[in-house]
């Protein structure tokens, strides 16, 4: 997921993908365990929720200011 994408989402749709990646997360994470394998997409996912909630902190110190 690139950066320039998520810029042009607006507030709404960050948080909704924010959710959607959690929730992605834990049941990949789920399988993981349950097949004791390692799951090299869990990284991707993690850095993924941290540019959203990046980007909707921005946002809110933005219009603080």
């Amino acid at each position: 997921m690139k950066i320039k994408d998520l810029r042009q989402k607006t507030d709404a749709e960050l948080v909704k993908e924010c959710v959607e990646l959690r929730e992605a997360m834990f049941s990949r994470r789920y399988k993981a365990e349950i097949e004791q394998v390692a799951s090299p997409a869990l990284r991707q996912m993690k850095r993924d929720i941290a540019r959203v909630k990046t980007i909707l902190r921005q946002r809110g110190l933005k219009s603080e200011a």
